[in-house]
């Protein structure tokens, strides 16, 4: 039986991440791949993970095989309210949601706050999964061109003045952008902040590289949320970067009024988050274990980027621009004019290196322009060796002039 004509307007909607279908085709032995932006998996806390089941007490072992309270275990809310306190951000059991990674977040927010033909403003380029998880709920991306201190801020005030009948928020990943790698200065923070009082719209700040930094202090990455003192910032956590993927814990911190609702939209979708990761997770940040292994990490990211960006420099024809990120996981490629970096892509797989073209980051930008490195989940070696086989590659096609 066909069931394609029983699926419903949303779900004839879905379309799949390009990321995600490419993911199935780079299998093959020996390939290197710069495509997901997946954390080094040669470095995740084993041990202190292990060290942590292990002497978990009676009870923290019966709630973490329990059912669990839908907006979280109650000791990582307290442990997670500690930490972003450290970061300039002020919450508790009022205004803190535990969610199941950071994805979950972002569409019980689009769940909450999006009918459909509403308007999202994005940057451009901006998250897949964010995008698709607006789109899923029928929204109208409008997207805005990011700089390279952040968003083009005349556009955005023209885009919000065009749309603000129907614009319900605005989507920022002002750190170490996905897919650019750009970081927004703090002077543009201030004035997006003043543009949302201004204009009365909301902003979901997705945050998830934030200690992921190479340079300077922290104060320099200070999210948006540290600096909102009037409740405009949704603000998206997660732990998928600070201790593994695999746990699925993220976390929102949003105005009472948008945490309850978050928290009624979750409880129809699984009820809690998986209790085993959040009481590790609890332990994990009360024994300070996070922020050793952060700084550990950030030094491993620095070294990898470095790696990457030194080759780049060194044998990338000039017709091609890269960013060169602070933080994060990705450096992002602009080819010359009318360039298809699928064609690249192609004969890069061949000669066995891969990565993910910039169509599917791009509302109005030319994505097939681009392309997106991540240098988070490669060794060192191959780093060296597959931006060789790139560079080599878009010599070929886009020599210098």
């Amino acid at each position: 039986m066909d069931s394609a004509d029983r699926f419903s307007e949303i779900a004839r909607s879905f379309q799949a991440s390009e990321i995600r279908e490419l993911m199935k085709l780079l299998g093959r032995p020996g390939l290197i791949t710069f495509a997901g932006g997946m954390p080094d998996e040669e470095h995740f806390p084993h041990p202190e993970i292990i060290s942590i089941i292990e002497s978990l007490t009676p009870a923290q072992r019966a709630a973490a095989y329990q059912y669990g309270p839908t907006p979280g275990y109650p000791p990582l809310l307290e442990a997670l309210s500690s930490y972003l306190l450290e970061k300039g951000i002020r919450c508790g059991s009022d205004n803190l949601i535990v969610t199941t990674g950071a994805q979950q977040a972002l569409h019980l927010v689009a769940r909450i706050l999006l009918d459909p033909q509403d308007v999202v403003i994005v940057e451009d380029p901006s998250f897949i999964g964010a995008m698709n998880a607006f789109l899923s709920f029928r929204a109208l991306l409008v997207g805005v061109p990011i700089l390279s201190d952040g968003p083009d801020l005349e556009r955005l005030e023209k885009a919000v003045k065009l749309h603000s009948s129907r614009l319900k928020f605005v989507y920022v990943i002002p750190n170490f952008q996905n897919p650019s790698g750009i970081t927004y200065s703090l002077e543009k923070r201030r004035l997006l902040l003043e543009m949302a009082e201004k204009h009365d719209f909301l902003i979901l700040e997705d945050d998830p590289y934030c200690e992921l930094f190479f340079e300077g202090e922290e104060t320099v990455y200070r999210s948006l949320k540290s600096m909102d003192d009037h409740e405009r910032v949704i603000y998206l956590g997660t732990f998928s970067k600070t201790l593994a993927p695999g746990f699925r814990i993220g976390y929102a911190v949003a105005s009472k009024t948008i945490k309850e609702k978050m928290e009624l939209a979750k409880q129809s979708v699984d009820a809690c988050s998986p209790s085993f990761s959040q009481v590790v997770a609890a332990e994990y940040l009360k024994r300070g274990l996070c922020a050793h292994y952060v700084a550990s990490m950030r030094r491993v990211y620095h070294d990898k980027c470095r790696t990457m960006l030194d080759v780049l420099e060194r044998e990338l024809p000039s017709t091609v621009s890269f960013t060169r990120p602070k933080g994060g996981f990705f450096i992002w490629l602009t080819l010359p004019t009318g360039a298809d970096a699928r064609t690249v892509f192609q004969e890069c797989v061949e000669h066995g290196v891969a990565f993910v073209t910039g169509a599917g980051f791009c509302i109005e930008a030319k994505g097939e322009e681009r392309i997106r490195l991540a240098f988070s989940n490669a060794s060192l070696m191959d780093i060296k060796k597959g931006t060789a086989l790139l560079c080599s590659v878009l010599r070929k096609y886009y020599p210098p002039r």
